[in-house]
């Protein structure tokens, strides 16, 4: 990934930190893929009084419930067209694609 990005004011930097490690250019270098895998996200200060036990027993009560109308209702979803990407979103995308060609499985199991 490339390019410039803006946090808002009000982000604190334990939350500006996770999400640049999670933004990493290099694929390879991001957090949950460099050693310690997931622990290192689930370690870092943003999640601090975040209860991962609660999420992995299932237990844990949705911050959004979305209205919907019946069962086939997509009103809360995009429409998934993206025809408009311009030349410079094609060329990161590519480039992505590239570094993530280049990955290699440090054995971690993540």
């Amino acid at each position: 990934m490339y390019g410039r990005v803006s946090y808002p004011k009000h982000f604190g930097s334990d939350a500006v930190d996770i999400i640049k490690s999670f933004l990493h250019a290099k694929p390879t270098k991001r957090i949950g893929i460099i050693k310690g895998g997931i622990d290192n996200i689930k370690k870092h200060k943003w999640f601090n009084d975040f209860e991962w036990d609660t999420l992995f027993k299932s237990q844990m009560d949705a911050p959004i419930i979305p209205t919907i109308k019946n069962n086939l209702d997509r009103s809360n979803f995009e429409s998934g067209n993206n025809n408009d990407d311009n030349e410079e979103e094609k060329k990161l995308k590519q480039q992505e694609k590239e570094d993530a060609d280049t990955y290699e499985d440090d054995g971690s199991g993540w």
